[in-house]
């Protein structure tokens, strides 16, 4: 919350009247194994939200279908290559302006 307020997202006398619910939610990192030996971590398992609306379905199935090409030996399962951002290029410059 102090965070929210701090970037501005939200104001000091909202944040007092809310209660927060819930549980963490881990952005997008290229650090981190995503596989070991034949067992695959994805989706919001392998923490890929995407950093820019933290939208969690896009990665997910990128990363299913990313590790299905690996079983099937047709790529390698790595974190970087699965988009980190939900919003083509345009659309992140103009969120980091209005933002």
């Amino acid at each position: 919350m102090d965070d929210l307020v701090k970037r501005r997202l939200l104001d000091r006398q909202t944040c007092s009247t809310l209660t927060p619910e819930g549980h963490g939610y881990y952005l997008f990192t290229n650090q981190g194994q995503g596989k070991r030996e034949q067992a695959f971590l994805v989706g919001d398992a392998a923490g890929l939200a995407s950093r820019d609306l933290g939208e969690g379905i896009g990665p997910a199935i990128e990363s299913g279908l990313l590790a299905a090409k690996d079983i099937l030996q047709q790529a390698n399962y790595r974190r970087t290559e699965i988009p980190a951002f939900s919003l083509n290029p345009s659309l992140q410059w103009l969120q980091y302006i209005w933002g």
